[in-house]
């Protein structure tokens, strides 16, 4: 197969097999069709996002907004700096415990860890010492949180030619899972009364939540994956001092920046670092924002902070949906790169929007601004495909989590950004809302992705990991299609061979 620089992988499958071309979205049911294993984990995907988020938006955010007031955002984004520096300490090597132990063990603790916020309140209940305990799971919940171990489950269970729309319906399912088990049950609680409106009710649905997703875990069929050339053996464990452990355990923390040396791995974290950043920026002072601009932050009602938190969700759930699929399939028919170089600018605009409740203080407004930064994440998609197509054969979760660990550092001085600027916005601007500045300030941030996302060279990254060396000054010689003569590719192996024994 030969990785054209466009950034789509051509799989070497017969002409006559359907592959997805972005025609119809019919070709994209006759793909999951195919693959039954990716429908589990795209299921399993969407019940772990609802696991984790049904109690931390029917039952949190009164009981946050009760003891911490005004000090919402402020202490919300102390949390995520802990869990931020807690997910990049295990970011990698989570990518490789994935690759070692295989990615459903993985997903597994994943699993267990998403889902500790919501036993914490479970177990010490609706008051101060249960919220603090929630947010000592949501710290220990950043093991592996941006190891993307079940989108790298998801490539590993499905065909070659569909890998690249499958990114696409692989977001579009999980959201279209969050829309039938969290949006619809919160629609009929608030609106049509059909359930309980006790925590005690939806607790018990997060836990049932919990059993389905380990059950659909643990039914996921993993293929064999074929040992690479430049994989090697394993080695018995040498028994190792107690000081070279710990000294190798302290520089571990920088063992994602070994693959930095390689340019394009080195441009595409930066832009995850980008667009990591500017769309936490935002998650952290969102649920605040909301509520202040609405003016029930210091007397709303359970019935109120519940209806702001559904608004918040449930439209972006379901008017996503056909951005997910649009993305997955422009990026199979234009290549992942160019989407990913028009998504970048279009997101800037979306996010900055934000600040647009000031002039609109509605409820119903508040699922606008959400719609659009939904719609303004979309540029992950594009981005999480290129991780994996450049990532070198069985070390995807290694690069994964490479990129996992740049976007959990971008969340962490995010964080660190909110709890220091937000004081002093407060205090000394004279503004009694400043939080909108961040919403234009995550747009501007967004756009600089631009820099690093136009780096990325996808025709030569392979050879580059493999070989650990990163020649600039030799280019290959391609044809129109991108693939390479056996005459010029010959010529530029001798050429590479002899400028390396020259050097």
């Amino acid at each position: 197969q030969s990785l054209h620089s466009r950034g789509s992988m051509a799989a070497d499958t017969d002409p006559s097999e359907h592959t997805i071309t972005g025609r119809s979205t019919w070709e994209i049911l006759e793909a999951l069709a195919r693959n039954v294993e990716l429908v589990k984990v795209m299921v399993a995907q969407g019940v772990l996002l609802v696991g984790k988020l049904v109690v931390l938006q029917l039952v949190l955010p009164k009981l946050q907004a009760d003891i911490w007031g005004h000090g919402m955002a402020r202490v919300g984004a102390e949390v995520s700096l802990a869990l931020a520096w807690t997910a990049i300490v295990t970011s990698s090597h989570f990518g490789l415990f994935s690759d070692k132990y295989g990615r459903r063990a993985a997903a597994a603790v994943l699993g267990v860890c998403s889902f500790l916020p919501s036993w914490g309140v479970l177990v010490f209940g609706l008051n101060e010492r249960g919220l603090y305990a929630s947010m000592v799971g949501s710290v220990i919940s950043g093991v592996g949180v941006n190891s993307n171990v079940l989108v790298v489950l998801a490539s590993d269970v499905t065909r070659k030619a569909d890998r690249e729309a499958a990114f696409g319906a692989f977001q579009a399912v999980s959201l279209l899972m969050q829309l039938l088990l969290l949006g619809v049950p919160s629609v009929l609680i608030l609106c049509f009364k059909v359930f309980s409106t006790s925590p005690r009710v939806v607790l018990i649905y997060q836990v049932l939540l919990s059993i389905v997703y380990f059950l659909l875990l643990a039914s996921v069929r993993v293929p064999p994956r074929p040992r690479s050339p430049e994989e090697s053996p394993p080695s018995k464990v040498q028994s190792r001092g107690c000081a070279r452990a710990c000294r190798e355990a302290c520089l571990s923390v920088f063992q994602p920046l070994r693959l930095c040396g390689v340019r394009s791995l080195r441009n595409l974290a930066a832009t995850f670092f980008l667009v990591a950043f500017s769309g936490d920026l935002l998650m952290d002072v969102g649920s605040q924002f909301f509520r202040q601009t609405l003016g029930i932050l210091d007397s709303g009602t359970r019935h109120q902070h519940q209806l702001v938190s559904v608004v918040s969700m449930l439209p972006s759930q379901f008017l996503v949906l056909p951005g997910y699929i649009a993305v997955g399939l422009f990026s199979k028919r234009l290549g992942s790169q160019r989407v990913l170089l028009t998504l970048i600018p279009v997101s800037a605009v979306l996010l900055a929007a934000g600040a647009t409740l000031l002039w609109v203080p509605q409820v119903w407004y508040v699922g606008v601004v959400t719609v659009a930064q939904s719609y303004g994440q979309l540029v992950n998609v594009p981005l999480q495909h290129l991780a994996t197509v450049l990532a070198p054969p069985n070390r995807e979760g290694e690069v994964m989590g490479m990129m996992g660990a740049f976007q959990q550092a971008a969340n962490m001085l995010g964080n660190l950004a909110v709890v220091i600027a937000t004081p002093l916005l407060q205090k000394k601007s004279g503004m009694g809302d400043p939080l909108w500045i961040y919403y234009p300030a995550g747009g501007i941030i967004v756009l600089l992705a631009v820099i690093p996302a136009s780096g990325l060279v996808l025709s030569s990254t392979k050879q580059e990991i493999s070989s650990g060396v990163e020649d600039e000054d030799t280019e290959t010689g391609m044809d129109s299609e991108g693939i390479t003569t056996s005459e010029e590719s010959n010529a530029n192996s001798n050429t590479d061979s002899s400028g390396r024994l020259q050097r």
